[in-house]
């Protein structure tokens, strides 16, 4: 692998963890005071991004009880 290749793949992996990072901090700032969230990460071996298309996914639960329906 090439000096050059090198660096843009190093350069790619921190992008990528930032990026994720940065996604995390969004959704939780948008729902500080409301439900919360759990985030659920699908790392590789490594830590970097397993091969797939999900690389986290959010959920949160409703635990307000439903209105009766006449």
């Amino acid at each position: 692998m090439s000096q050059k290749m090198r660096a843009a793949a190093i350069k790619a992996g921190k992008t990528g963890r930032w990026a994720k990072i940065m996604a995390k901090w969004v959704i939780s700032y948008l729902s500080r005071g409301g439900r919360k969230w759990h985030l659920i990460s699908f790392d590789g071996p490594t830590g970097a991004e397993a091969s797939g298309i999900v690389d986290f996914i959010a959920i949160r639960k409703d635990f307000s009880t439903p209105e009766e329906t006449l």
